[in-house]
């Protein structure tokens, strides 16, 4: 659907956003304490029901690896969908329920543009992007990162330049290991718009 016949969900998304209230942090794990998806729902869920809305996801898989689709669904059919790449260790589940609900909450928080206390959606990220400018910028990917990004653009020299230019970079090398997230989210959008 184009976005001018998707009136009704944007709407209806306008008043969730004005209803829904400051979520609190309510766990504590990883020396940080972060407001978990029973917190979150517990905010979401009505507001989104009171204006006919429902976020659900799927886990699914293509040729650049497993993602979560989250969508947000308006009971008169309209839908708006976002993708997530999901890092975890072939093989193991406990890894990939984590990485699911990582970015379940990343997804309802850009979607829903959630305001949460006091809170950095990972706040390991928030306390990497803290340090000076000079500590950052020493701190490039690693290996397995380095690795995995040319696997990714191995046949994509196009989106290798779109990359380089989003990050201002001159080689994949000069990026800062406190992007990769941002960093493998925009090389699987970018392939998925050139399918």
């Amino acid at each position: 659907m184009e976005k001018e016949q998707k009136q009704t969900i944007f709407k209806a998304l306008n008043s969730v956003i004005k209803d829904l209230r400051d979520i609190s942090k309510d766990e504590e794990g990883f020396k940080y304490k972060y407001a978990s998806m029973r917190a979150i729902l517990s905010v979401v869920n009505p507001a989104l029901m009171k204006h006919g809305l429902s976020i659900f996801h799927t886990v699914e898989r293509n040729e650049t690896g497993v993602y979560l689709k989250s969508t947000l669904a308006h009971v008169e059919g309209e839908t708006i969908d976002t993708c997530l790449p999901l890092f975890f260790k072939p093989g193991d589940m406990k890894e990939l329920g984590g990485a699911i609900t990582y970015a379940r909450r990343y997804a309802m928080h850009a979607l829903l543009n959630l305001s949460i206390s006091d809170y950095d959606i990972d706040e390991d990220q928030s306390e990497e992007e803290n340090k000076s400018p000079k500590e950052n910028l020493n701190t490039k990917l690693s290996n397995d990162q380095l690795m995995k990004v040319r696997e990714e653009l191995r046949d994509h020299k196009e989106i290798l330049e779109k990359v380089l230019q989003r990050f201002g970079a001159k080689s994949v090398e000069e990026i800062p290991s406190n992007k990769a997230a941002s960093l493998f989210t925009l090389i699987y959008n970018l392939k998925k718009q050139a399918v």
